[in-house]
């Protein structure tokens, strides 16, 4: 029982790691973007 629910929350934080790095990364783009918008106008 107990591995299972290891092995369940070792894998949720996996992929709550996955999802802030993503985040972060269109995070980033996301600025980018607008900053180069923001300098055509």
């Amino acid at each position: 029982m107990y591995e299972i629910v290891k092995s369940e929350r070792d894998s949720a934080q996996q992929s709550l790691h996955e999802a802030r790095k993503n985040f972060s990364e269109f995070q980033a783009d996301f600025q980018k973007e607008v900053k180069s918008d923001f300098d055509k106008k």
